[in-house]
């Protein structure tokens, strides 16, 4: 018994650690990457992807905003793993670590300029789309799974309306991306340009990225101090 109390605490702490490393990640990469809207404002928005600010001057901000979104997910994935029991539960977590490596993938890997043709596509730049088809769809599938098994809970019920609203901004964000998109390159002959109006929705998919991990960080750091509380008295 006491054993299992000891466990039990050491896991609280190391959750309530894991969301407030995941919680100040999360919110330094928002902080970087809006910053680089004012390092290099010469990269429209509304067309261009978030990932080419790492090319050229300032690079460094974007890898490093890339690095702190991989870090929030896997404080995320610490954070939220004590309190997930069922299968899905856990495979859900699992894809946070995914999230994080196509995430690290994309900061050692520079894009190419969205404009370059296929034919000149760059090693580097090749990597870098591996990195979004690993990190892209990884968080989607984390939250939904993660989501369901926390908003099946009675212990999660305070936290469930929150943790619903982030757990699908993510597939809908991803959606809203390839929607405008797909429609972008029918009007644009299948080419990226000035026409083709990714920008924002990319940068929105970050947004929720975010979102969720500073929400699942918020409430599991809550619950772990409460629960320190109440074994306090």
């Amino acid at each position: 018994m006491a054993g299992k109390m000891s466990k039990s605490r050491a896991a609280s702490a190391m959750s309530v650690l894991a969301a407030r490393f995941a919680f100040v990640s999360s919110a330094v990469a928002l902080a970087l990457l809006t910053s680089l809207h004012f390092l290099k404002p010469e990269l429209d928005p509304s067309w261009r992807m978030l990932s080419e600010y790492a090319i050229g001057d300032f690079g460094w901000v974007m890898q490093a905003a890339f690095i702190a979104m991989a870090l929030g997910a896997v404080g995320s994935f610490f954070a939220v793993r004590p309190y997930l029991s069922t299968r899905f539960g856990k495979i859900g977590s699992l894809f946070l670590l995914a999230t994080a490596f196509g995430l690290t993938m994309a900061a050692f890997f520079t894009v190419d300029p969205i404009t370059t043709p296929v034919e000149e596509s760059t090693v580097e730049g090749i990597f870098h789309g591996l990195a979004a088809a690993i990190g892209m769809p990884s968080l989607p599938i984390a939250a939904f799974l993660v989501g369901r098994e926390l908003l099946a809970s009675r212990a999660w019920v305070a936290a469930r309306r929150p943790i619903l609203v982030a757990a699908n901004l993510p597939w809908i964000s991803v959606v809203l991306m390839f929607t405008v998109l797909g429609i972008g390159f029918l009007q644009n002959e299948w080419k990226f340009g000035s026409d083709v109006l990714i920008g924002w929705p990319n940068r929105f998919l970050m947004l929720t990225y975010a979102t969720w991990f500073m929400t699942i960080a918020y409430f599991c750091g809550l619950k772990g101090l409460q629960q320190k509380s109440r074994k306090s008295r």
